[in-house]
Order: C-alpha cells, then structure tokens, then sequence
C-alpha cells in the first residue's frame, strides 16, 4: 500500500467516524431539545389555560363563602323577616353579577327559625317548613321560586353541607319551571356553620358553557384534543361531546395511573400508541379549584408526529446531515493532495537508497535533497548517515589490522602463562599437606577446651542455686521482720485507741450520771405541768358557770338582752374549748410522764451497763501491753537471723565471681581455638580454591590459545568485507 492511501485511508475513515459520532450527538441531542422545547410549549399553554379555569372560578367560590359568613350572623335579623332579608340579599348578589344563573339556599330544618309551621309549604319554606328558596335568572328576568325538600338529597346540597367546605358540582341540567330539563350548569356551594356545625347551604349556578368555553378554546389550539375531568376523573368537558358526565376508567381511555394522578391533583404525562399504531402524547394539568381540596385536571392529547412537525425537527435533522457530509467531503479533498505532497519527496528517497543498496557499496553517493519538511530532514540525516557509515569502515580496517598483529603476540604470551600455572601447582600441594596436619591438633585442643568450660559452668550452676535458696531464706525473713514492724506498730497505735478509750469511757460514765440526774429533774418539773393544768380546767369550769348565768339574765332581759346573751354565748363556747383543749393538755403530758418514767428506769440500766464496759476496757488494756513485749522480743530474733543470712550471701557472691571468672577464660580460650579452627579451615578451602583456579586459568590459557586462532580467520573475514566498500 502507498503513502498516500496509508494516509488518506485511516485519515478519512477516523474522521468519518468522528463525524458521524458528533453528527449522530448533535442531531440526537437538538432533536431531543426541540422537541423537548415543544412538549414544554404544549404544557405550558396547558397551564395557561389552566389558570385562566381557576381564574373563572374564583370569583363564583368568593360570592359564595362571601354570602355563607353573611348568613352565619343570621341570628341578629328579626325571627319574623328573617328570611325575606336572606332572600333579599340573594336577590341583590344575582342583580349585580350578571354571568350567574341562579342563587339559591337550603336550611336544615329547625335552624334558621322556629317559625316552620308557619312557613310550611308556602314562599319561604317547604313542605315541612324548612328554609329553602332561590331565585333564577329567565327571559322575564329574575323570578324568585320556593325549593322543595328534595333539594336537600341532591349532590349540589350535601357535597358542601356533609364536608362544611366549598364545593363546585356539575355540570348537570338545571329543570325549568313547567318541569322539563333546561341548560347544562355548575353549582358553587358553601356550608352555611355555626360553632362548627353546619346549618345549610348557600350556591350560585353557573352556565355550563361560561366554563367549558375555556376548554374549547384550547381544543381548537391543539391538534388532537382536550377535555376537562373533575376530581372523580369524569369528563366535564372533551372535544368529543358524547364523553361528557362519563368517567375515564368507565370509558377505558386511561389507567388507574390517570385516575391516581387526577385523584392527587398532580402533573402526569406519558406517551402512548393508538389502534393505527401511532404515537401520542396524553398531558393532564391540575386546575386548583378555589378551596374545595379536589382539584380539576385538564387533559391533552396530541400526536407526536404534530409536535415534531411543530418543532421543525426534519429540517433541522437535514440540514446538520448536509453540514456534516460537505466537512468530510472537503476533508477528503485536502487529505488527498496533502498526502501527495508528502508521497512524492519519499518516493525519491526510495529510489536513491536501492540504488545504494544494489551497488558494491559505494558510501560517496548522497541524496541532496533541500526540502525542510520531515522528508527533507529524512534526506539530510541519510546524507549524514552515509557520511558516518564511511568513517566508521575506515576505522574497522584500521582496527583490523592492529588485531592481526595483537594475535601473535598474544599466541607467545599464552604459550609462558601455561609453564608458570604448572609450577604454581606443585607448590599449592606442599601447603595443603601442612594445612591438614594443623587443623587435626587445633580440633583436639578445642575439644580439651571446651569440657573444662562445661565442668566450670557445671559448678556455676551449683552456686547460683545455692544464691536463690539464701535469697529466698533472706526474703522471707525480711518479710516476717516486716510484718512484726507492722504488728508493732499496730500493736502501738492498738494502746493509744486503748488510752484514749479508757479516757473516753470515764467522760461518757459521767456524761450518762448528768443525763440521769437532768431526767429526774424533767420528772419533777411534769408534775408542774400538771398541776398548771389543773387550774386552767377549774377557770374554765368557773368561766362555762359564768356563760350560763348571763345567759339566763339575758333570757330575763328579753329583747333587751338579746346582745349580751350573744357574748354569753361566745364566753360559754369559749369556756368549753378551754376545757377540751385541757383535757387533751392533761393526757398529753401524762403521756411525757410515762416517757420520762421510762427514760429514768432507762438512764439506771445504761449508768449499770457502762460501769461492765469500763471494767473490760481496763482489762483489755492490759493484755494489750503484754503482747507488745512480746512483740518486741521476737524483733530482735529476727534481726539475728538477718545478719547470719546477708554473710552467708557475701560469701557465696565472692565464690560466685571467682567462678564467673573462670567461666570466661575457658570461654575466650574456646572461642580462640575455634577461630584458629576456622582459619585453618579457610586457608584449606583457600588452597583448594587456588588448585581450581590454577585448573581455569589452564583451560582458559589453552581456550584462548583456540580463540586467537578464530579470531585470525574471523579478522580475514572483516578484512574482506570492508575492502568492498568504496570511501
């Protein structure tokens, strides 16, 4: 293969791949934006006209909750007008707002009033009194009409009333007055509360097209179609009539996905094929429906096809397919012309390096190319080569012939080094006789050597058990001198607690003798109480005596002494609470008196008790000085033994060191022996080692003597080769 395909081949193949990758990305992604951009463009008109269905909503739901707080305060109306003035102010809301149909409402029974029986089946009231009226928009204009009580089992009436919320209901056929079915129309509600409590309910109606007029304009905007589902996924409104007031499970135009996300109020898209196996796009946008808490959703549905049209994504597709076809088309234009520019300058070379090659090698050929491009560089460095190459023969030619004449003096330098290795052998057979007879007599003296070292350690071993066993004599003797110090000192501070006991004890004794003598003392001063009380029971008896008498000069009195008998009164009260709080005085200090009798025969029994201890504390004293004594006594035996056991240490230490002595000079002895061991032994391996070597260096004397014979044949041979070359 040429040059210019090597080039012009992988070149556009790459690029081609390159290419199409980042044609087939970039198609990809712009096609993915745009239509992207469309699917956003249709969700957005969704949410516009969404918005603009909350927005005509909210002014209905406003009325509404406007009139239901109205009438909770229906309570400061007059009970006989009452419901004129409610009527009155439905009236009023229908004559200003022009787009409602109808404003009516409904009471529970028994809430507005207590005039149902007077109400019953006429204006403002049902058959059983109720209050429930409207009044409707006609082509006579506004009429005012009674409800019957029916209207409060319709799903306008209870869809607010059993949730106290707002609520919009529809669309459904209003009925006219000779009873046939009128236009389609939506019902705003509201719960009318009190404390919580729902009392009815107050709603306008709604033509039905004032609503789904918003959801034909985006039907007419969209090619495909729309529709407009409440909360219970029924269609309110479709581009297909026939679907309105069915559900769209019903109809089995959705899944139960549809139905969760039209139930939650929540965005869903997804794409899907139909019959004819075409690709559509099914959007569903939630409508915030005032302040009921149950969402509408608006639903769209449109090909595709008609969103990528929208979006231009063909053209699009075409024109970056062209783009990227005319970028490799030029490519491979320039590619080519490039790579025969390159092409040409390497095909002249080639022709100059065979006719080098061919010929017998003449190196003054060169190629003189000028060019300064890489081929150009190719030309130079060859010329260079060529020039190098040249050199380097001619120093092959001049190397060769030094060789030839380093060849014969290296045969006679051979020839003496072969007569100097056999006299080098004979001498290395005279030393390794005498090595062999040394290294027999340092093994035998090592051998003595080392058993005088194992006797000595042998002995060492002795006196370092006997050490240990004067170590623990000592230790433990040690231990027990410790122990009798610390008995000692117990035994010590044992006779200061004993004196200060003996001390103590003294103190309490007569402590417990001023106890004694205080509680008898107490005993006497009872009896005081005692008789203190008694007084106070006799004054009190004196002043009960008292109280009646002028109770009795009171009731002589009459009317007069009708004062003093009350003071007669309070002094005889006076008196018997004196006398009770006497009596209780006395028992609770006949109660002390015990107690005190108790703690007296108590104190004799301690004072008796107290002397026993004294007596055996003094005992205890004096056993506590004969054990010190004796404690003392065995002090000084120990200390004896002590002395006895660190001389019999001292000297088996002297013993152990002169030993220890010993043990390292048979040590450094052995250790010397095994070291002239060892370099006999190395000056053996030595000797041997030179008797190999002297066997090499023969062998290599004879190799080299063949090698220089080769490499006189092999020097012919270059000496030829180089001749051919012309420099």
């Amino acid at each position: 293969m040429k040059i210019r395909s090597k080039i012009i081949i992988p070149v556009i193949a790459v690029s081609a791949l390159l290419f199409g990758a980042a044609a087939a990305l970039a198609v990809s992604t712009t096609v993915n934006a745009a239509l992207d951009s469309a699917r956003k463009q249709v969700a957005a008109m969704a949410a516009r006209y969404s918005n603009r269905v909350e927005g005509s909503l909210e002014r209905p739901f406003a009325t509404v909750k406007t009139l239901a707080a109205i009438f909770e305060d229906y309570a400061q109306l007059g009970e006989s007008g009452r419901r004129a003035s409610l009527a009155a102010m439905m009236k009023s809301v229908l004559d200003n707002n022009g787009e409602y149909l109808s404003v009516w409402t409904a009471w529970a029974p028994g809430t507005v009033d207590t005039l149902a029986e007077r109400f019953a089946g006429r204006e403002f009231g049902t058959g059983d009194g109720a209050f429930a009226y409207q009044f409707v928009r006609g082509e006579g204009g506004i009429r005012g009409e009674r409800l019957e009580d029916l209207v409060r089992m319709e799903k306008r009436y209870y869809a607010a009333y059993n949730t106290n919320s707002e609520s919009i209901v529809g669309p459904y056929r209003r009925r006219n007055a000779d009873g046939s079915d009128g236009e389609a129309v939506y019902s705003v509600s509201a719960s009318i509360l009190a404390s919580g409590v729902s009392l009815g309910v107050v709603g306008i109606e709604l033509a039905a097209d004032a609503v789904g007029a918003l959801a034909n304009d985006i039907m007419l905007m969209v090619k495909g179609s729309a529709g407009l589902l409440d909360n219970d996924y029924v269609y309110l409104a479709y581009s297909d009539p026939s679907y309105i007031g069915k559900s769209i499970i019903a109809l089995n135009t959705a899944s139960n996905d549809d139905a969760k996300a039209v139930r939650d109020g929540r965005p869903f898209e997804y794409e899907y094929k139909d019959a004819q196996g075409r690709l559509w796009l099914r959007l569903y946008t939630p409508i915030m429906v005032a302040r009921t808490n149950r969402p509408w959703s608006l639903l769209l549905e449109t090909p595709l096809a008609e969103i990528r049209k929208s979006s231009g994504v063909d053209t699009l597709m075409l024109m970056l397919f062209g783009t990227f076809g005319a970028i490799i088309l030029a490519q491979f234009v320039v590619t080519f012309f490039v790579a025969g520019a390159v092409a040409k300058p390497a095909r002249l070379a080639n022709e100059l390096l065979r006719d080098i090659a061919e010929g017998e090698g003449d190196l003054t050929k060169r190629l003189g190319l000028k060019a300064k491009d890489e081929i150009g560089q190719l030309s130079r460095s060859f010329d260079l080569f060529a020039g190098k190459l040249a050199d380097i023969i001619r120093g092959i030619q001049s190397a060769v012939a030094e060789l030839k004449e380093n060849g014969a003096r290296l045969d006679g330098g051979v020839g003496e080094a072969s007569a100097a290795v056999g006299r080098i052998d004979g001498a290395i057979d005279g030393v390794m006789n005498k090595a062999l007879d040394q290294a027999a007599s340092v093994e035998e003296l090592s051998s003595t050597i080392e058993q005088i070292g194992r006797n000595i350690e042998s002995l060492d071993r002795m006196i370092e058990r006997q050490r240990n066993g004067v170590s623990e004599s000592s230790a433990s003797i040690e231990e027990m001198v410790g122990s009798m110090g610390s008995i000692s000192k117990n035994v010590d501070s044992f006779g200061s607690y004993m004196e200060r006991l003996v001390a103590s004890s003294d103190t309490g004794r007569a402590k417990l003798n001023g106890v004694g003598e205080l509680v008898r003392d107490i005993a006497a001063r009872s009896q005081l109480l005692l008789d203190a009380n008694k007084v106070i029971q006799s004054i009190a008896a004196q002043t009960n005596l008292l109280a009646m008498n002028a109770a009795i000069e009171a009731a002589h009195a009459g009317d007069a002494g009708a004062g003093f008998a009350v003071v007669a009164a309070e002094i005889r009260n006076l008196a018997e609470l004196s006398a009770g709080r006497s009596k209780e005085i006395a028992r609770n200090v006949a109660t002390i008196r015990d107690g005190i009798d108790s703690v007296v025969g108590s104190s004799g029994e301690a004072e008796q008790a107290f002397a026993e201890i004294l007596e055996h504390v003094h005992r205890v004293s004096d056993i506590e000085a004969e054990v010190k004594q004796a404690v003392e006594e065995q002090n000084a035996g120990t200390r004896q033994v002590l002395e006895a056991l660190a001389l019999i240490r001292n000297i088996t230490d002297e013993v152990r060191g002169a030993s220890s002595e010993m043990t390292q000079g048979a040590g450094a002895m052995g250790k010397e022996m095994r070291a002239l061991l060892a370099i006999t032994e190395e000056l053996k391996q030595s000797m041997q080692e030179i008797a190999a070597q002297s066997e090499s260096i023969k062998a290599v004397t004879e190799q080299v003597a063949s090698i220089g014979a080769y490499n006189a044949k092999l020097m012919l041979c270059v000496e030829a080769g180089t001749n051919r070359f012309k420099i």
